[in-house]
């Protein structure tokens, strides 16, 4: 809101205040055109300030008619007294201070708590400067950005470092990482699921083995393939080769 009038020319008549010319006092021309403009310019900021409150703090302010008193309304009300304010102030400070990005953060998560307690800082009347921020988000790293940091101290100047590109090269490694840790546990994951698969094998008192080149069953090595070895192999009822016994309708050899 405070922009808003300024941007329209109407922060001083808020600042200043507007009162109406006294009746048994001869004025001139000129002072009264300018306490004309005044008025002008009080009724337009006190249009501002209503149309930019709820209902109930615009029901409050309604019978006031000079800008300056409804700001100071809404001082009292948003911001409260300077000791109330002082306090607050230190509060801030003190989490500001003591800010650190935990491990579970991620870097714009990180940066939206940093710009929200720079915010109310503001509104309490202290700005941060932006040259010490960037050293402020630096230091509160968790230690899986200590390379990136000692990259960023070697290659920026700190000094004319912005936090768009700081974010913007944190967030590139933090991704970069994101990647490499997915890659790994999906691996780890492909692994585990093959330990698994062999273990269940097992029970069942089966293995599974690749399709062997000779006969496309997954049963057996291609070293054990049935149909290679086939002629080597001896009936023991009829004794014969080329055929397993249990498939032999030959009469046993006694």
């Amino acid at each position: 809101m405070k922009i808003m009038l300024k941007a329209n020319g109407l922060w001083d008549i808020v600042c200043d205040g507007y009162k109406e010319l006294e009746d048994d006092v001869e004025y001139t021309s000129a002072q009264k055109k300018e306490n004309k403009e005044k008025s002008q310019e009080n009724s337009r900021a006190l249009a501002f300030i209503q149309s930019g409150v709820n209902e109930a703090i615009f029901s409050r302010i309604l019978i006031e008619e000079e800008a300056k008193t409804v700001w100071e309304v809404l001082q009292l009300e948003f911001e409260g007294l300077d000791k109330v304010k002082s306090a607050k102030l230190v509060t801030l400070r003190r989490e500001f201070d003591r800010l650190r990005m935990q491990e579970i953060d991620s870097v714009k998560e990180y940066v939206n708590k940093v710009q929200e307690l720079l915010s109310q800082m503001k509104i309490h009347g202290e700005e941060y400067p932006k040259k010490q921020l960037v050293l402020k988000i630096l230091a509160s790293l968790p230690p899986r950005f200590d390379s990136k940091v000692d990259a960023i101290e070697e290659s920026k100047d700190l000094d004319t470092l912005t936090i768009n590109e700081l974010v913007g090269s944190l967030q590139a490694s933090e991704q970069r990482a994101v990647g490499r840790m997915e890659g790994s546990t999906e691996g780890a994951f492909q692994a585990k699921q093959r330990k698994k698969w062999d273990a269940d094998d097992t029970k069942e008192g089966k293995r599974k083995f690749p399709p062997c080149p000779i006969c496309r069953k997954t049963n057996h090595a291609e070293k054990n393939c049935w149909v290679k070895n086939k002629s080597k192999i001896q009936c023991f009822k009829c004794k014969g080769h080329g055929h397993k016994a249990k498939s032999c309708n030959k009469p046993m050899i006694s």
